[in-house]
């Protein structure tokens, strides 16, 4: 076996173990996750994954990469020229919200929050990621201002976060709210945005 042929398999091997231990930390929850759980789901021995993650805090680490990997694509999405601002804020919550609605992105997410509150080297990880997202939107916010398409009253660092909590709030509370009338939804949320935003 080649270097190349190694490094291959490796990767692929750290992938689908943070695939298990993602679908681990959704059913079971983090604490009552072991990495045996996780190892038996991966198909892998115990000690495979001891070669690549020294912990379960290494597991949820690796998930906030992919996660920073997956953020890149909304700085493509915001780069692109688009013929409206409004709309263009609207339609990036519609793709985030209906991404958050996937089924077990909320329960995760919840569970990520529950232990970044106890370990500030997973909080860390994540509030960066968090940053690099509200950056894109926020420069793209300033950029519309420039242009007089969105109200230059808001704040464009405030109103970033803003507009992720929103969508946010609106995905965690849709298996036990009123959101499950997707087209409802998606009226609301542009409704509140249109107004919000519009000088």
């Amino acid at each position: 076996m080649n270097e190349r042929s190694f490094i291959w398999i490796s990767m692929k091997n750290q992938t689908k173990i943070i695939d298990a231990a993602t679908a681990c930390f959704i059913s079971k929850g983090f604490h009552a996750t072991s990495m045996r759980d996780i190892a038996k789901n991966a198909g892998v021995s115990i000690g495979n994954i001891y070669n690549h993650f020294k912990s379960k805090t290494d597991l949820v680490l690796a998930i906030a990469d992919e996660e920073s990997r997956e953020i890149l694509e909304v700085k493509d999405y915001f780069s692109t020229p688009k013929d409206h601002a409004v709309p263009t804020v609207i339609e990036f919550s519609f793709l985030l919200l209906h991404d958050l609605k996937k089924p077990g992105v909320g329960p995760l997410m919840l569970e990520i929050a529950a232990e970044a509150s106890r370990n500030l080297e997973i909080a860390n990880a994540f509030e960066a990621n968090r940053k690099q997202l509200t950056d894109y939107i926020k420069t793209y916010l300033q950029k519309c201002q420039e242009l007089g398409e969105i109200s230059n009253e808001l704040d464009a660092t405030q109103a970033s976060y803003f507009i992720l909590e929103l969508v946010e709030g609106m995905s965690l509370r849709h298996p036990i709210g009123n959101y499950r009338d997707h087209a409802k939804t998606k009226k609301e949320l542009a409704l509140i945005l249109t107004k919000y935003l519009t000088p």
